[in-house]
């Protein structure tokens, strides 16, 4: 058995793919990805870095399944 390693670019670009060509959510998508590559979901965490971190966070935070945290208008 080998081991396939991801880079977390890599890793952004597939999850961008299957959102789209799928039309899921990103944490859709990602549950998705673990499921068709028998990754288990708590690696992904080290994966999920920059521009997929941030939509990430706005989606969840738009599901509420995180608190919407307090903004200061100019910063």
């Amino acid at each position: 058995m080998t081991i396939k390693t991801i880079k977390p670019l890599d890793f952004a670009i597939i999850i961008e793919d299957i959102v789209s060509s799928k039309k899921m959510t990103y944490l859709d998508a990602i549950s998705y990805y673990c499921e068709e590559t028998k990754m288990e979901p708590q690696t992904v965490g080290k994966l999920v870095q920059g521009n997929l971190k941030a939509k990430l966070r706005e989606e969840v935070i738009a599901l509420h399944y995180l608190p919407k945290t307090a903004t200061i208008p100019g910063l």
